[in-house]
């Protein structure tokens, strides 16, 4: 308890005294990006963890020329929502905030693959599929994205957005 309590008192939890108000919103801002990165890499490696047993689990259930039109079927749906829904999350986002949406992606990701693991059945895999990846999209890539924007200075951001697609691929390699 003693070692937590020590390092959350740690200079790398919070600004250093001695820096001005300029450094110390810097830092802020660097840990803000180090989290958005964070959730990039988590909440694409969380999308990820599902994608072959869910296959081996709709194999078992319908056959393999089904499969296939279900597979397609929900990709196509998928763009499709996320083309439909792109507008009215962003005027969301504006409300509500970036955050609190960055946070249901996972949120939602994870109850409907709890539901999958209990009951895996062809609706309800293939409804985890569709809501965790137009959630990813949306809730996750976007707003990160957004976020980005929001907080990096404009000569900085190109280098940000680099470095959050260097996190979805880190995300997508662990």
């Amino acid at each position: 308890a003693r070692q937590v309590a020590a390092e959350a008192n740690s200079s790398e939890h919070r600004p250093r005294a001695g820096m001005t108000e300029m450094e110390q919103d810097e830092w802020r801002l660097e840990r803000a990006v180090r989290g958005i990165l964070l959730h990039q890499v988590c909440t694409t490696g969380l999308s990820l963890t599902l994608i072959q047993p869910r296959q081996q689990m709709l194999a078992k259930q319908v056959s393999k020329e089904s499969l296939t039109n279900l597979v397609n079927g929900a990709s196509s749906f998928i763009a499709a929502m996320e083309f439909l829904f792109s507008p009215t999350i962003g005027v969301l986002s504006d409300r509500i905030g970036r955050r609190s949406l960055m946070l249901t992606a996972p949120a939602a990701s994870f109850s409907l693959r709890a539901l999958a693991c209990l009951r895996p059945s062809v609706f309800v895999l293939m409804s985890e599929r569709i809501v965790g990846d137009v959630a990813r999209a949306l809730l996750g890539s976007a707003m990160c994205h957004a976020a980005l924007a929001d907080s990096v200075q404009a000569g900085r951001l190109t280098a940000a957005l680099a470095r959050c697609s260097s996190a979805l691929g880190g995300g997508m390699i662990l």
